[in-house]
């Protein structure tokens, strides 16, 4: 059977609407013959693919260098992946923290990491700004004293009449409580043998004093918190930054004050953190904020010199550490690290792909308050919550005192006194 040719008019400059020039009833066109789409640009849509693709092969083969830095992505060691544990038996949740004995301190003052005591009672703590507050014994106003220029984190009395603090912008400090000296007892490691990549200490972030005057303090990476563009010190950028980056570039130091020297005694810390002396000072713990564990340096004793795991499948990121009543520790959770956050820790091109996208796009840890009380063991004795995270969150430090428990927090714009 014959058929017979038949030309639709197409839509076109000269015509539109499609219709044919010579009728008034518009020609329909039959889905079989529907005239193909404009193909400009049918070959973008080609090359969105491509480029995917040539942008993952170039992550692969290429150096994997972080935004603003010389640093190289690496790959976490497989011990350092560890999971939190389950909220469940004596991790379950609670409300302790959301108690109506839980007291609002040193409100105004943002981002007071840690508090600190006085032989006279009287309370320090430390803003965002780089301030240090104090209230007197007795008072709930804090009054600034100094400013020190950086960002002061762990910080106590040296029983001299000092303020040591660990500057995350400067290295190890003093401030002279009565005259308001400042100084800088030491922002570089002398040891040469113990040097870990670095001499310089970028990073400062916690601290504890023995009975012989020597600071044990940590200095959490190799990367330097930044300058914010309101001058502020970003810790959290250079948290990000070292987790980002994978590689175990934290130390745990010590200073001698008789000296002024300066030693590494532990290197190789995924982001060390929170630092306590035990009791008879024989060791010193260290929060290994990255891996989700606590380890022990032994300072005496057959095992000096020895590092070990304390505890670990930590139920969130160990932060501040401090010695509590009869040989026991309160450890600071500061987040609980949403799913996709410890998944990442695997895959070195997806950590380094999250470092180039924009922080709102990436997940947050949910707002929660977590506080533990450890025994010499490592054992959790008891666990302390706010599950809702409106009340204690961000939790950074935390020291037991005069009966009271004292929480220091990176974000709020107080801290937290809670009877036990």
């Amino acid at each position: 059977m014959a058929t017979e040719r038949v030309d639709l008019p197409l839509p076109g400059p000269s015509n539109p609407s499609g219709n044919d020039p010579s009728s008034n009833t518009a020609a329909r066109t039959p889905s079989s013959v529907r005239p193909p789409k404009p193909r400009i640009l049918g070959p973008v849509y080609r090359l969105v693919p491509a480029a995917l693709v040539l942008a993952v092969a170039t992550a692969f083969s290429a150096k994997r260098i972080l935004p603003n830095s010389t640093l190289e992505v690496q790959q976490i060691p497989s011990d350092k992946l560890t999971q939190p544990a389950p909220l469940e038996g004596v991790l379950a949740a609670n409300n302790r923290l959301f108690s109506s004995s839980a007291q609002k301190i040193f409100e105004g003052v943002n981002g007071s990491e840690t508090i600190s005591f006085g032989p006279d009672g009287a309370q320090y703590g430390s803003d965002d700004r780089g301030i240090i507050w104090k209230a007197d014994a007795g008072s709930s106003k804090p009054q600034p004293i100094a400013y020190m220029g950086g960002r002061p984190l762990g910080h106590m009395p040296d029983g001299k009449g000092n303020l040591i603090m660990a500057d995350g912008c400067k290295g190890l400090v003093s401030l002279n409580l009565e005259t308001g000296l400042k100084t800088l007892l030491t922002n570089s490691v002398d040891d040469a043998a113990s040097f870990s990549n670095t001499s310089e200490i970028k990073y400062a972030n916690d601290l504890d004093i023995a009975s012989d005057g020597t600071i044990y303090f940590s200095d959490s990476s190799v990367v330097a918190p930044p300058r914010s563009a309101d001058g502020k010190c970003d810790t959290y950028a250079a948290f990000m930054q070292t987790y980002y980056h994978g590689a175990s570039t934290g130390r745990l130091l010590s200073y001698n004050p008789a000296t002024g020297k300066t030693k590494a005694l532990a290197t190789g810390i995924f982001y060390a953190n929170g630092v306590a002396l035990s009791q008879d000072e024989s060791y010193v713990l260290l929060a290994e904020t990255g891996a989700l564990r606590i380890l022990r340096i032994w300072l005496s004793g057959p095992k000096a010199g020895q590092q070990e795991i304390f505890a670990t499948n930590i139920p969130g990121m160990p932060d501040g550490i401090s010695r509590g009543p009869g040989g026991t520790f309160w450890v600071a959770i500061v987040a609980r690290p949403p799913a996709a956050f410890l998944k990442i820790r695997s895959w070195p091109t997806l950590r380094w792909l999250c470092a180039w996208l924009p922080p709102s796009w990436l997940p947050k840890p949910v707002p929660y308050g977590l506080v533990l009380q450890v025994n010499e063991q490592g054992q959790v004795l008891q666990s302390l919550h706010d599950p809702t995270g409106k009340h204690a969150f961000s939790i950074s430090a935390v020291h037991e005192h005069d009966g009271k428990l004292y929480l220091g927090s990176l974000a709020a714009p107080y801290m937290l006194a809670l009877s036990l």
